[in-house]
């Protein structure tokens, strides 16, 4: 076996790797060919992927948080070689999405033994204040209102302290401050339609830490985008998109919702969901934007397109 490492020296050290490779394979730790290369602070990972990929092994292994396996996953999936992913952050999106083990020794069996899956990524071309366009890849979730607010005002520290629980307080402090924004928005072919809204999410996947399932048919080897926006008006409204939420959360009812049970879902107007394989939004004001847990800041536009099956990666047996 021949693999590289790819690890964020911040979120987890080059010994703790070595010793849960040398635990995977046990005996046979002498015969395979294990390259370890740190991320940088100028380039965030960017050599040492492009490194990597230069020599062809059999697996790249990221280890680190979710900007580190973005770029990694970005960059990987324009080659034939599997992404085994080890998550050592707070989000680890794309990790839970997959159903990843999140235990340091698990996650890298999985990623030196696994099976090889094929998954869609997503791709957007960002409209900068200034006009200007940018490039971004993403795995799991893009979006701006609540949930970029949300990201952008937690505390670096608390997340350190207690993981992704330090979101909830990042969340009312966004809550108190959220407004309605104009957006022009069109999905695949259809007529560009005028629309207003607090929050708007651009999904790959719908699971968030916490078992909070976003959208609630996406899946990431679909070959589809899913387009959530959410459009409360008053604080009655809000209580209906939570319950919404939560309802959409509950594994029981939607056992008993596909079992036709219990009714389907209803639909409430302040949430609408839509899926395509490409979404294109314009707004009258510039805002923040996160992508897979990242703010990457203001945005007057987005072109987001699905990449389907554009990576492989390393998932349980």
């Amino acid at each position: 076996m021949r693999a590289a490492i790819v690890f964020n020296p911040v979120k987890v050290s080059e010994e703790d790797l070595r010793k849960a490779v040398d635990h995977t394979l046990g005996s046979k730790a002498d015969e395979a060919s294990v390259d370890y290369r740190e991320t940088g602070e100028k380039d965030f990972g960017v050599t040492a992927f492009e490194e990597s990929i230069k020599a062809e092994p059999d697996v790249i292994i990221v280890a680190g948080g979710d900007g580190t396996v973005r770029l990694g996953a970005d960059m990987v999936s324009k080659t034939e070689i599997p992404l085994g992913i080890v998550p050592a952050g707070t989000g680890n999106l794309l990790a839970r999405n997959l159903s990843l083990p999140l235990a340091l020794r698990d996650a890298v069996r999985v990623a030196l033994t696994g099976d090889n899956r094929s998954i869609d990524m997503g791709e957007l071309i960002l409209t900068r204040e200034d006009g200007t366009e940018e490039r971004e890849a993403f795995t799991v979730l893009a979006g701006f209102g609540l949930d970029a607010g949300m990201i952008a005002m937690t505390d670096d520290d608390m997340k350190k302290k207690v993981g992704w629980v330090a979101y909830v307080g990042g969340f009312f402090r966004a809550f108190s401050s959220i407004k309605r924004i104009e957006i022009r928005g069109q999905v695949d072919e259809a007529d560009e339609r005028e629309l207003t809204a607090n929050t708007v999410l651009i999904g790959n996947a719908g699971m968030l830490p916490g078992n909070v399932r976003v959208f609630p048919d996406a899946k990431i080897d679909d070959g589809l985008l899913d387009y959530a926006l959410v459009d409360p008006k008053d604080s009655l409204e809000w209580v209906l998109v939570v319950h919404e939420m939560v309802s959409n959360n509950d594994p029981l009812q939607r056992e008993l919702r596909d079992r036709s049970i219990l009714p389907g879902r209803k639909r409430i107007p302040q949430l609408a969901f839509k899926q395509g394989k490409q979404f294109t939004l314009k707004l009258d004001e510039a805002i923040e934007l996160q992508i897979d847990g990242d703010s990457v800041g203001e945005i007057t536009g987005l072109r987001a397109s699905v990449l389907p099956s554009a990576l492989t990666v390393r998932a349980p047996r």
